[in-house]
């Protein structure tokens, strides 16, 4: 079975200015940008549809927040079209699903496949 990983981040602490034009967070994958995030509210979870994401801080110099913290995991998938029926994300152009690696469904499907 072909597994691949996926970005997952999650946001632990957040303060940033309140204008996003001065401090503000993007995150990029491929051609989909979401965002920006500023101020003090802690933005989502973020779970990628690949393997690649870029995470974008801008600040100007002036005012002082004490920032942002995250926790970046690699979740592993299991192959995209063994689950194509499954719905999930409609950010992925395939739907393919974000399944961790520890999940029932995954160790059902190295049970029966591998």
């Amino acid at each position: 079975m072909y597994a691949f990983q996926m970005v997952k981040i999650i946001f632990n602490h957040f303060s940033l200015e309140d204008n996003c034009g001065k401090d503000a967070v993007y995150i990029l994958e491929g051609r989909t940008s979401v965002g920006p995030f500023c101020g003090n509210d802690v933005p989502p979870d973020y779970q990628s549809c690949g393997d690649t994401v870029v995470v974008h801080f801008h600040s100007d110099k002036g005012g002082r927040k004490s920032g942002l913290s995250a926790t970046v995991i690699f979740v592993q998938s299991i192959l995209k079209h063994t689950m194509r029926n499954f719905p999930h994300d409609s950010r992925c152009a395939d739907n393919s699903p974000l399944v961790a690696d520890n999940s029932p469904l995954v160790a059902f499907l190295k049970k029966k496949w591998t």
